[in-house]
């Protein structure tokens, strides 16, 4: 990625698209992490939204209490979304690997659900070209 900031903290934290070395930056990362808007209730299954950059974090799962990762997805105006899927993680991580020297533009994805071979659904971020305005 050449256009794409990513950087890995201390304590295993990777923030893409945030440059960290500003205070502006840093407020933008410390904002997201204590006040995202969850994902899941936020953005409905089919519906887009457009993030500029992300976080990306150890966490906990509540109900079993096994190691997951959390995802922070910032968007143009400065809000945060997050969630806890490993799905939506996974996804992520192929669109910045893939697509992340456009992050500074602004990336658009649509959430969708992929029903398992289980019953279960796996939640996952398909990329989209951004909407005609």
């Amino acid at each position: 990625m050449t256009k794409a900031i990513i950087t890995t903290t201390d304590n295993g934290m990777q923030i893409a698209g945030i440059d960290m070395s500003s205070f502006a930056g840093a407020l933008k990362v410390t904002s997201a992490l204590n006040v995202a808007a969850s994902l899941d209730k936020t953005i409905e299954d089919g519906q887009a939204f457009e993030f500029v950059g992300c976080i990306f974090k150890d966490g906990k799962n509540e109900q079993t209490g096994d190691p997951c990762k959390e995802s922070y997805f910032i968007q143009r105006d400065g809000s945060a979304l997050f969630t806890k899927s490993g799905g939506i993680y996974d996804s992520a991580q192929t669109i910045l690997g893939l697509l992340g020297d456009w992050l500074e533009d602004g990336l658009w994805v649509r959430v969708i659900s992929i029903p398992t071979g289980r019953g279960n659904t796996l939640k996952a971020l398909e990329p989209i070209a951004p909407p005609a305005e």
